[in-house]
């Protein structure tokens, strides 16, 4: 019984800790404002972006195109 408190233990620690690794993106295409992408191709395709992470698009009076 104390293995499987032990697994189960571990096993909730490793979800947190994968749960937390997730990431939020900026993506903005308005000079001087401060994101992580300026067009949201870059955002998709960058190796930086993983699985999991949200990428935000913020409203633009630009056209994103």
């Amino acid at each position: 019984m104390h293995t499987k408190s032990i697994f189960l233990t571990a096993l909730f620690l490793l979800t947190v800790t994968v749960t937390i690794q997730a990431r939020v993106w900026r993506v903005n295409n308005i000079p001087g404002v401060n994101a992580d992408f300026d067009n949201l191709n870059g955002a998709v395709l960058s190796t930086s972006v993983l699985a999991g992470d949200t990428i935000y698009v913020e409203g633009s009076p630009i056209v994103y195109g």
